[in-house]
């Protein structure tokens, strides 16, 4: 009891815990730091000198010399400015202009160049300025040749570009978001991310791929050029487009994709040809009824969003069912009314090859149900065979599984619920799984019994 006083009265007394802390755990936390912040904790003692260069580099240019940027940007012309940042790319060292984006950028270069132990991953968000100028692909270079193997590139003012700026030169805003990036470059990290940017990029054959993870997130590219990208990323594994533009038409091809996501993006078309892909991701995509193919043999995953309230084309919008069906072959009935999605198998006519209640039993485990899943929400449920038939492939299956929720509809055969209650009593593969049985949402909202009361009125 005493000892712990005494800890507390060191700590109220000032006690410096955390010096006490290792260089991992402090180098971790000083990444977490915007860049110019992260060097400035280097004159703190020379135990801290050098953490700031460990794993991780994080700028903001606009927040690195704030006063001067915010007046530079607030009381000089966008085109004189884009003119100066232009001059930068083709003038000598010496002869560079040095305005407040300039000497922000310098300091940039200056914390790379700094860097002697290795990193691994860099976040940089920059402005408008730094594409025209072409810092911007400058410092990839740079890190690409410290040995960077993910990185992180956001252009900041994008919408100010084509919102603001109207008095702009059409040229100044086309180069202002355009990355002409070199596919050495492009293709030289394991994992890139790129945000707000046109991107230009000329495929190499012979250039060598490393490249695993790609995201896109409000990137212009042709779905010519995207296609004819991917062709030579012969390494890719991860792809994510995110509300990106101009790409129309989606058309992959890749043996060596696993994981594709693609969010909030209005297509005439996807077709997805990988024989690898494991997980396929679609969250309020726009698309043409039947314009969605899955060649995907080996899909283990299948995610699927919608929401009509905020869609612009409610009618064109992919649904869960339509993912479904075409990648499963099992037919999906919505009910609109109470949004729930019942699941029933297609095959009426025995044209499976075997019982339809050994469908789930004869599937081959994936890795993410057998050591990954640990939460499953079930609504809708109605307490078919093949539905139950899931629950039980899941229940005996998934090991790292810890709960299990299944709601059921508000009309339901009593004889069928109590089937699904028997499922209680199956053998767990997880010895820490918990199962919980929830009435109808109308139940529950008109009346708020429990689960037991519910099943009693059902016999009524």
């Amino acid at each position: 009891m005493e000892e712990g006083k005494q800890r507390k009265l060191r700590v109220m007394e000032g006690e410096d815990l955390i010096s006490k802390l290792p260089d991992a755990l402090l180098a971790d936390i000083v990444s977490l730091l915007p860049g110019a912040e992260g060097v400035r904790t280097s004159v703190l003692s020379q135990r801290w000198k050098t953490l700031w260069k460990h794993s991780h580099l994080n700028f903001d240019q606009k927040q690195m010399s704030k006063p001067l940027i915010e007046h530079y940007l607030q009381y000089t012309n966008p085109n004189k400015r884009f003119a100066s940042a232009s001059h930068r790319k083709v003038a000598s060292r010496g002869r560079k202009s040095m305005d407040a984006i300039a000497k922000a950028s310098k300091m940039i270069n200056s914390a790379i160049d700094a860097h002697s132990t290795p990193l691994k991953s860099c976040r940089i968000r920059h402005l408008a300025e730094s594409c025209v100028s072409g810092e911007a692909v400058g410092w990839m270079k740079k890190l690409l040749g410290k040995g960077v193997r993910e990185i992180s590139m956001e252009q900041e003012n994008h919408y100010d570009l084509n919102t603001y700026y109207q008095d702009m030169e059409y040229a100044w805003k086309d180069l202002g978001q355009t990355l002409d990036l070199p596919f050495e470059v492009f293709s030289g990290f394991e994992v890139l991310e790129l945000k707000n940017y046109y991107l230009k990029i000329a495929p190499s054959i012979d250039t060598p791929q490393i490249l695993k993870c790609i995201t896109f997130n409000n990137v212009a590219m042709s779905p010519y050029d995207l296609q004819k990208m991917l062709s030579y990323c012969s390494s890719l594994e991860n792809l994510t487009l995110m509300k990106c533009i101009l790409i129309e038409k989606v058309e992959i091809d890749s043996p060596s994709l696993k994981v594709f996501k693609i969010c909030r993006m209005s297509m005439t078309g996807i077709v997805v040809s990988a024989a690898n892909i494991e997980v396929v991701e679609i969250d309020n995509v726009t698309c043409y009824p039947g314009r969605l193919v899955l060649k995907t043999p080996k899909l283990q995953v299948l995610c699927s969003y919608h929401d009509s309230k905020n869609a612009p084309f409610v009618n064109e919008l992919l649904k869960t069912k339509e993912a479904i069906e075409t990648s499963s072959g099992i037919a999906v009935n919505d009910d609109l009314e109470n949004h729930n999605v019942g699941v029933y198998d297609q095959n009426e006519d025995d044209s499976l090859p075997f019982p339809k209640l050994l469908f789930w039993q004869i599937r081959e485990l994936c890795e993410c149900i057998n050591h990954q899943l640990k939460t499953l929400y079930l609504k809708g449920f109605t307490g078919k065979e093949f539905e139950v038939e899931f629950v039980k492939y899941i229940i005996t299956n998934a090991g790292a599984m810890e709960r299990i929720t299944i709601w059921f509809v508000d009309v339901c055969l009593w004889d069928e619920v109590i089937t699904t209650m028997c499922l209680l009593s199956y053998p767990k593969a997880s010895t820490n799984l918990s199962i919980i049985l929830k009435p109808g949402k109308k139940y529950m909202e008109r009346v708020g019994g429990s689960f037991e009361e519910w099943v009693s009125t059902l016999r009524l």
